[in-house]
């Protein structure tokens, strides 16, 4: 009963977590070989990391402990552990790699190669080189690859580039193939809908293109500033943001409802620095960050006013842009204490032990009654872990089981508590878990006893 009460204590968790967390931003800095780290709490620059020779794009994992950022010089992907600000070893990807996006549910990163027509898929668990996807092209020269955009389950990849007549690949990421296409002019960057099928597409010719990803279809075409580039989708999904290159503005674009009549429209522009470029969100949506490339700088928008209240200085020709979880606590192995999670996956990089540990640094130890759950989970788990690990039958149960726990702590992290239907079910998971494997520890130790008689 005790297993029960610790893993319904964690699981309940999940309600108390404060509204306000801490947050980086990542910048790279193309001209200076260098990549900002900002402080969003205080609007401060706070570190200055040498990554590589052009540092372009940038993506954080689930628990926000790597930045993975592509060099366009040196064809490679850098990897930062974020607690430390230290440059790990470099994986080789493509010619000119540009754009990077995480799907943080399989734990994969996709990397648009701009000469080589091809997207490199990186396996994070280990930091290799998985998979190379080729784009056709149907054989005419001159061809650049630029965004990449997944949709929130991770099977899609829309890609996006240029040459006679512009392309948007739709890439299945499971078979690694090309599987459609649509013909739009000058694609920059891809942005896709957490909470619907549609993704939003910059192209150099002013305009935002609205895709239907369940037909793979443009549904509407949105006017918006001058040489649109960087784009991002809020996360409720009823707003956008695109940065405008020569009018030194951010585009604001009210999108319809889901089964409502297509009224997608840009609503109002924000002036911001010199040159903007890229965009990214904060989790909870209430703050916008923008490089701008011209003056060095990043500017910060608050959402609900639509207006530039901070402007932070970064280095040479900024770039890409991430936001994410300020770095977790060190982990001093066995998965950073997530004892039960790593037994059953059985490497502490998995991605459910990923976010079950960012949501212990971020959510458990922010508050006294998840700190009071650490210290008793620290107490019980390591025993309960211990059977688990040597059963491959328990490993499969808890693997199965896990799916729902690690996908509440994602909402939690990224979105806010999850519905009371859902941390019911949860609640009900533990406590079978917390009675269960007991039995199950005692009936396998009778059978061994058994075994030993004889």
């Amino acid at each position: 009963m005790r297993y029960a009460l610790s893993i319904f204590f964690f699981l309940s968790c999940l309600a108390f977590h404060p509204s306000a967390r801490a947050e980086r931003v990542y910048v790279t800095n193309l001209n200076s070989g260098t990549v900002s780290v900002i402080d969003t709490a205080s609007n401060s620059l706070v570190d200055t990391i040498s990554v590589g020779k052009q540092p372009a794009g940038i993506a954080l994992n689930a628990d926000g402990s790597f930045a993975y950022c592509t060099d366009l010089e040196a064809d490679r992907v850098y990897v930062i552990e974020t607690a430390s600000n230290k440059v790990g070893p470099a994986v080789a990807v493509g010619a000119k790699p540009y754009d990077i996006e995480i799907s943080h549910l399989n734990n994969m990163a996709y990397v648009t190669n701009q000469d080589d027509m091809s997207v490199s898929v990186l396996d994070l668990s280990n930091n290799s080189l998985a998979a190379v996807i080729p784009l056709p092209f149907d054989g005419i020269g001159g061809v650049f690859i630029y965004g990449i955009g997944l949709n929130p389950g991770g099977t899609r990849a829309y890609v996006g580039g240029y040459y006679h007549e512009g392309r948007l690949w739709v890439v299945d990421t499971t078979t690694h193939q090309a599987i459609d296409h649509l013909v739009l002019g000058h694609v920059e960057d891809i942005a896709v809908s957490p909470v619907e099928n549609r993704a939003y597409v910059s192209r150099l010719s002013n305009w935002v293109s609205v895709i239907d990803t369940a037909a793979n279809s443009v549904l509407e075409t949105i006017s918006v500033g001058n040489m649109p580039h960087g784009i991002t989708v809020h996360p409720d999904g009823r707003r956008i943001y695109v940065a405008n290159q020569e009018d030194d503005t951010v585009s604001v674009i009210q999108t319809a409802r889901p089964g409502a009549p297509l009224t997608s429209a840009a609503i109002e522009t924000i002036a911001v620095g010199d040159a903007p470029f890229g965009v990214a969100c904060n989790a909870s949506g209430s703050r916008l960050y923008v490089t701008n490339t011209q003056e060095d700088t990043v500017s910060v928008i608050d959402t609900n006013a639509n207006e530039c209240i901070a402007t932070i200085r970064v280095g040479a020709h900024p770039w890409g842009i991430a936001v994410g979880p300020s770095p977790p606590a060190p982990d001093n192995g066995g998965g950073g204490g997530c004892f039960i999670a790593t037994a059953a996956c059985g490497s502490k990089t998995a991605p459910p032990v990923s976010l079950l540990r960012a949501f212990r640094d971020r959510i458990l130890l922010k508050n006294r009654m998840g700190k009071a759950f650490v210290k008793a989970y620290y107490t019980y788990s390591p025993p309960l872990a211990g059977f688990i690990a040597k059963y491959d039958w328990a490993k499969k149960i808890v693997q199965i089981a896990l799916f729902p726990v690690a996908a509440a702590a994602w909402i939690s992290l990224t979105i806010g508590p999850g519905p009371f239907v859902g941390l019911a079910l949860l609640a009900c998971f533990s406590l079978g878990l917390g009675i269960l494997l007991p039995r199950l520890k005692k009936g396998a130790t009778e059978k061994s006893e058994t075994k030993t008689r004889c």
